[in-house]
């Protein structure tokens, strides 16, 4: 019965706290859409400076679709982007009215930049029905969020609370 006990709070852990903490999403730049697998992070509480509107993070693979060729060139360069670069890269193309600075702070790091941007629409995937979400932010991260490629975004928990 322990080994059974153990087993079973082992099998919860990973199938229930899976299904809770992950969402299926579709994040929509005109017409490219993007299905992407994400993680609600309550640690997550990236808002963008100006707008207070929440940030989603994504990894820079999921959105290089709509991103020119330049800007792309930036982010595989396996440095740190260089956002000032960035931003005069997308100063003249159609997406230069969706750019958003996002100051942020983390483990090991006291003072960061992410390049976000404002796609047309974010929709959550839920046994009810899809939600759509206006005016949420993506914040770009360069590098994978799972080592095991699981997620590929990080829920805002208020994203979740508007969409609810």
């Amino acid at each position: 019965t322990i080994a059974l006990g153990r087993w079973g709070a082992a099998f919860i852990r990973k199938n229930l706290l899976h299904n809770i903490f992950r969402l299926p999403i579709i994040i929509r730049f005109g017409k490219h859409r993007f299905p992407v697998e994400a993680m609600v992070d309550t640690g997550n509480q990236l808002k963008d400076p100006i707008s207070r509107k929440p940030v989603i993070i994504v990894e820079y693979e999921v959105l290089k679709k709509v991103l020119p060729e330049k800007v792309c060139a930036v982010f595989e360069d396996h440095q740190e982007p260089d956002l000032e670069k960035l931003v005069s890269l997308l100063a003249n193309s159609p997406l230069a009215a969706r750019i958003h600075l996002i100051p942020f702070t983390s483990i090991g790091r006291s003072r960061g930049m992410l390049l976000g941007l404002r796609p047309d629409e974010v929709i959550v995937v839920t046994n009810e029905r899809p939600i759509k979400l206006k005016g949420v932010i993506m914040g770009i991260y360069q590098k994978r969020l799972s080592a095991e490629g699981s997620y590929r975004a990080l829920l805002h928990p208020e994203v979740l609370q508007s969409a609810f």
